[in-house]
């Protein structure tokens, strides 16, 4: 069976959610890179912008996707949450040097503005009373303060003041401050009137200034080139580092105090847990599992103490991890990941890919494939360590791998029992439905009739690729035409063994199918010679 793509099947999955007032949800992923990533702060949701102008927003109540917004086919970066209503901000790139900000109802999908801004955030945020969004962008004039409710562009802080990458905004939103990291500076500024009231020498070019003191709003976390960095952003003076290296994001837990970075260790991600006490920074005992190797932002989210930990690779997968022993909970794949096989059976579609099998359950489908009703959809992800390819057997799933040549495995309830192992362990091509149990052709050409456990049939061909066993008939099998005297379509009789060939002027052909109501044959063959050779069904 030819590969198929994960994107195929979710989009049709996603465009079925319209025919039902319930929320189908299947755990999917975005089409290319996760730009950005939030957690809500008092409900157990989190938010993932995408290279592919998705936002997904996950219930991480039920680990399942709650909903998808195709904003834009552009790609979308900074991403902020409002603080009381559900609203969230997100800025999609329109050319290389402006784009769009956009505010939507993330429950119910409802846009509230789009507003244009001339530049691209290097952070985007909601004030602590929502009042006010604040997107720092890359150019001289660095500040874009809007009305959070109208999306309209205040006169706030419009002077250049050089490229800011760090806003802090007072609780009471009188007062905010800025980092200027090419000049090393915490400038504080008055909201009301736009004046500077100080400025603060520090240490220049930190990158993913983050606040670790909810008391004072004082302390600051920040990475250098080669260390994590606390400063104090009234002194300016930095009170304490740590040696690390190629800082990609930095997150803090209120309620734990603790610090997460997600850094390069040993040439692969790691989320690395720190905590500043008593003056100094304190490295704590984490290990994020099964973290993709791809991961390049985190974000902290859910309600509980100490937060989980929610992560976005350039590949698309999106992925929760626990707060406390780093185990990995898989909410989103890969969009883009190749199916090795897929197969349907008691309504349930089957997707093959490499290191996991996803099966989807709903009412979308029936045994044969046909599309329902849609009213709810559940996925149960079973976890192996090979390829599989799959094929349905009656009700029964079947499915072999190269990992382990010569064993067909039957899955059920989650499980892979072995039902068929070849002794010399030859690779197989396939498995079909025989009149006694299952047909084993194997990649040399030897197929196997089994009835049960026992092997009741066994044949061996050149050149051999598909075969079919049809009950009184006996095996018909496609080949390669060995030559001018011989078929590509050959019919084993199952009592005799006698061999004749089909009428066929085929010289090879790769695949059959048959109509069991009319006990009709169909195949697909090349036909006649170079340079002109066609394929016929």
């Amino acid at each position: 069976m030819e590969k198929r793509w994960v994107v195929l099947v979710a989009c049709m999955l996603l465009a079925a959610t319209g025919f039902s007032q319930s929320r189908p949800t299947i755990a999917i992923g975005h089409a290319g890179e996760v730009r950005a990533l939030a957690g809500h702060r008092t409900l157990n949701y989190a938010f993932s912008a995408g290279e592919d102008g998705r936002l997904l927003v996950w219930d991480l109540e039920s680990g399942a996707q709650y909903a998808s917004y195709q904003l834009s086919r552009d790609p979308l970066g900074a991403l902020a949450v409002h603080p009381t209503d559900s609203v969230v901000a997100v800025f999609v790139r329109g050319s290389l040097n402006a784009g769009t900000v956009i505010a939507l109802d993330w429950v119910t999908g409802e846009q509230l503005f789009a507003t244009p801004i001339d530049g691209r955030p290097t952070s985007l945020q909601f004030s602590p009373r929502g009042n006010l969004l604040v997107a720092a962008l890359e150019s001289f004039e660095s500040l874009r303060v809007l009305d959070s409710q109208s999306g309209r562009l205040t006169n706030v802080l419009r002077d250049g003041f050089g490229v800011v990458s760090f806003v802090q905004i007072t609780p009471n939103e009188q007062n905010l401050m800025t980092y200027v990291p090419s000049r090393g500076e915490f400038i504080y500024w008055s909201i009301a009137t736009g004046e500077e009231a100080l400025t603060v020498r520090t240490q220049p070019r930190l990158r993913h200034v983050t606040p670790i003191d909810p008391q004072t709003f004082r302390f600051l976390v920040g990475a250098s080139d080669e260390e994590l960095v606390v400063v104090d952003n009234l002194s300016g003076s930095v009170l304490s580092t740590y040696p690390i290296q190629r800082v990609s994001a930095i997150r803090f837990d209120a309620e734990s105090g603790r610090i997460v970075a997600l850094a390069e260790v040993n040439n692969r991600p790691s989320i690395l847990a720190f905590e500043f006490r008593s003056g100094r920074l304190r490295r704590l005992s984490y290990a994020a599992q099964n973290l993709d190797t791809a991961t390049r932002t985190i974000a902290l989210v859910g309600t509980g103490r100490p937060l989980d930990i929610i992560a976005g690779s350039i590949s698309g997968g999106v992925a929760l991890h626990d707060g406390r022993n780093g185990r990995e909970t898989q909410l989103g794949s890969s969009t883009l990941l190749p199916i090795v096989d897929a197969e349907f059976t008691d309504g349930t579609l089957y997707l093959s890919l490499d290191g996991r099998m996803i099966a989807i359950s709903s009412d979308l489908f029936d045994s044969n494939g046909n599309r329902l009703a849609v009213e709810s959809i559940e996925t149960t992800v079973i976890d192996h360590d090979s390829v599989f390819e799959i094929a349905r057997v009656g009700d029964a799933l079947y499915s072999w791998s190269d990992r382990d040549p010569g064993i067909v495995w039957r899955i059920e309830n989650e499980a892979f029992t072995s039902v068929y192992e070849d002794e010399s362990a030859t690779p197989i091509s396939s498995v079909r439905e025989s009149a006694t149990g299952l047909l084993v052709l194997h990649r040399d050409g030897k197929i196997v009739v089994i009835d049960g456990e026992s092997v009741e049939v066994e044949y061996e061909g050149q050149g051999l690729r598909d075969a079919l066993w049809v009950a009184g008939r006996g095996l018909i099998a496609a080949k390669s035409q060995a030559s001018a005297f011989d078929s590509s379509v050959i019919i084993v009789n199952e009592l005799t063994g006698e061999t004749v060939g089909a009428s066929t002027d085929a010289f090879l052909t790769t695949r059959l199918a048959l109509n069991p109501e009319t006990e009709e044959i169909y195949t697909i063959g090349l036909f006649g010679e170079q340079p002109d050779i066609r394929t016929r069904l």
